[in-house]
């Protein structure tokens, strides 16, 4: 937690100065991490600026979507490489394009029609939750990665699972986890909607 709250102290200090000096700067971090559980919309949020000039002149001349299956690899490279020339940057650089690969797979086969049966049922949202939960667990495993170890960190996710009863624990946490981190964004998107409803009122 203080990792997150000193980004976003620095971040957000430095973003007033420049707004105080007229320039008008992206804003890292707009929202709370907590409510990212997909590794997508997570790298999006965290260091916004970056990510936006990554989106320009690496991820489009790339290919962009096209062949986004291999140039994530190219990008999280040099993001490792530009955290510092360390072994460690460039595993948790595959690490991150590794899950990341997953969940895009695993995303698409979900939303596929063959998957539309089960999707629109309870038992499909049931799976959906557990799913994003497990995505939450990895994501904040490999958030932690660099500041407890790659291995260590791992650790305590072994442990947390190492036994039937304490896997029942985990699987269930994951899930209500899960659920309510859903029901916060869609809170969240009904008040961005209202307000902005509302400032298109005030504004007529």
């Amino acid at each position: 937690m203080f990792q997150f709250a000193k980004y976003m102290v620095i971040w957000r200090t430095f973003r007033v100065l420049a707004l105080c000096d007229g320039v008008l700067v992206p804003s890292n971090l707009p929202r709370c991490f907590t409510t990212q559980y997909l590794f997508s919309d997570f790298w999006r949020a965290w260091h916004n600026s970056f990510n936006r000039w990554i989106l320009r002149y690496m991820y489009l001349p790339l290919g962009g979507r096209k062949t986004q299956a291999w140039n994530i690899f190219v990008i999280f490279t040099f993001v490792g490489l530009w955290h510092d020339l360390w072994i460690a940057w460039l595993l948790w650089s595959l690490l991150c394009c590794c899950l990341l690969v997953i969940e895009m797979s695993l995303g698409s086969f979900w939303a596929s029609e063959r998957m539309a049966p089960i999707r629109n049922t309870w038992g499909g949202e049931a799976i959906k939750r557990l799913a994003l939960g497990v995505n939450l667990v990895l994501l904040v495993w490999t958030c932690n990665s660099m500041s407890l170890g790659l291995w260590d960190s791992g650790e305590i996710i072994w442990r947390a699972f190492r036994s039937a009863k304490s896997s029942v624990f985990c699987i269930a946490s994951m899930a209500i986890t899960s659920y309510m981190i859903d029901i916060n964004n869609r809170i969240r998107f009904d008040r961005e909607k209202a307000e902005k409803q509302q400032m298109q009122s005030a504004m007529r």
